[in-house]
């Protein structure tokens, strides 16, 4: 897919952005803790009585890796999704990839 890239650091670390033609937009984080950045993520999510709703799931998980899907919906139609990959053991080269993809 045809896509751009950047990569940057700033005064919370390294990270890159990616992003395809399709839609598809992921965030690259080099550093952080793993918590902090699930806890991070789950606060965007939509508040109870805001007329979205949203289902998590567990994609996989492995002892390196655990990936987590957020469904949001309006209605009972499905708006976007969010899916989060965290390394479990801190101290490499990737902490976390954060995408977004609308359907």
């Amino acid at each position: 897919h045809e896509g751009k890239a950047w990569v940057t650091s700033n005064e919370h670390g390294k990270f890159a952005i990616a992003s395809q033609e399709r839609g598809l937009c992921s965030v690259f984080i080099h550093q952080g803790n793993p918590d902090e950045l699930i806890a991070s993520m789950e606060a965007w999510l939509p508040p109870k009585n805001s007329g979205f709703s949203y289902k998590t799931e567990l994609i996989s998980e492995s002892e390196q890796l655990k990936t987590t899907a957020y469904k949001i919906y309006r209605s009972s139609s499905l708006m976007e999704q969010w899916v989060v990959t965290i390394a479990k053991q801190q101290g490499g080269q990737l902490a976390a990839i954060m995408s977004y993809n609308a359907p």
